[in-house]
């Protein structure tokens, strides 16, 4: 479809981005083994409801910002607007009580609790009446919503599934964040993604897994999922390297696949190299192809390009010419050929002296 707002991309984004279930997972303890299979069917109709937003914002009260827009703030409104279908859920979920697959809501509790922050994401939900609103357009029955008494919710389709979704969210609620192998502070977004892992015994995920989950999270293309977990498997062969989603060598990260578009469309990948002296190995760089050299050869910084002194920026010569660049923005590739997945291990090699 064409798009004319960042929201219908960002929902777009968010249902075909939902993660795969590993097969036979294993579950938390509490949760029944037929949760699986129920759970599947929660994360395939949030596709549908993703994809409805996507195709419907205005049903949604979505904030509409042109997608031409390049107004960041703003476009980040329409990214979090996209939350409040599974913050209102989890309010649901955290007020109701399960009678006959049926969900009964104390409305007083229910009120309360929307107007606050729930767990590390859950902000405020405001307008929250237009969630509920469009439930029904997705075969859930609900009963009685008129804000004065309690109300219920069903979903006559497929009973179990509210009993899913409490579940969802309880399990959400106390989840240990430490126990998390990739990007701990935003594990949290993977809320809205409906991760499985959430409903997971963590410490018996394989790290295999969380690398292959986290690709399909961020939308990588066949290619780039290669060249993730590619690059990854490279980076075992160094004991020095620490890996949370990011690469970091003596506690400062020195290497990250990164997306520099809007926050949630996720199309303009780059690895990101952290190289404070190339100049100690130009005989090497100059052996790379064309297009993993170009990163050397061009002038690229966040600052006034003429203005001096910029506590970030380095200076370096490659093949007789100088160049300079902003240290957290030079030195970014876009060659995802797994086969070059060594030769960017070696420039890092190089520049910190890894040893395998």
């Amino acid at each position: 479809m064409i798009y004319k707002y960042h929201c219908q991309k960002t929902a777009y984004t968010f249902a075909n981005t939902i993660i795969p279930m590993m097969e036979n997972y294993p579950l938390r303890k509490g949760l029944p083994e037929d949760f699986r299979v129920n759970f599947d069917k929660l994360s395939e109709l949030a596709k549908i409801i993703y994809h409805d937003m996507s195709e419907h914002p205005e049903d949604w009260d979505l904030v509409l910002v042109d997608i031409n827009s390049n107004d960041y703030t703003k476009a980040r409104e329409g990214f979090r607007s996209i939350y409040r279908f599974v913050n209102t859920l989890m309010r649901l979920a955290y007020c109701g009580k399960i009678v006959n697959d049926r969900l009964i809501i104390d409305l007083k509790l229910f009120k309360k609790e929307i107007r606050t922050t729930m767990g590390l994401m859950g902000a405020q939900v405001s307008n929250y009446s237009v969630i509920i609103s469009q439930l029904p357009k997705f075969s859930f029955v609900v009963n009685d919503f008129d804000g004065k008494k309690d109300f219920s919710i069903e979903y006559p389709l497929y009973p179990p599934l509210l009993e899913t979704i409490k579940q969802y969210f309880d399990c959400w609620q106390t989840i240990k964040i430490d126990n998390v192998k990739i990007l701990p502070k935003e594990f949290h977004h993977h809320l809205y993604r409906f991760d499985y892992k959430i409903t997971a015994d963590l410490d018996k995920i394989p790290i295999e897994q969380w690398i292959k989950d986290q690709a399909n999270y961020n939308g990588f293309s066949e290619k780039l999922k290669e060249f993730y977990i590619a690059f990854w498997e490279c980076s075992q062969k160094y004991k020095q390297i620490k890996f949370d989603g990011e690469y970091y060598y003596k506690s400062k990260r020195i290497a990250r696949i990164m997306n520099t578009g809007y926050e949630a469309i996720r199309t303009d990948f780059r690895l990101s190299l952290k190289l404070p002296k190339p100049n100690k190995y130009t005989d090497f760089l100059i052996t790379l192809p064309e297009n993993i050299q170009q990163s050397f050869k061009s002038n690229q910084c966040w600052c006034n390009p003429l203005r001096e002194p910029c506590k970030l920026r380095l200076h370096w010569e490659f093949d007789g010419q100088k160049y300079f660049g902003c240290s957290c923005w030079c030195f970014m590739f876009t060659d995802f050929d797994v086969n070059h997945v060594p030769s960017y291990w070696k420039i890092l090699e190089l520049e910190y002296g890894l040893v395998k």
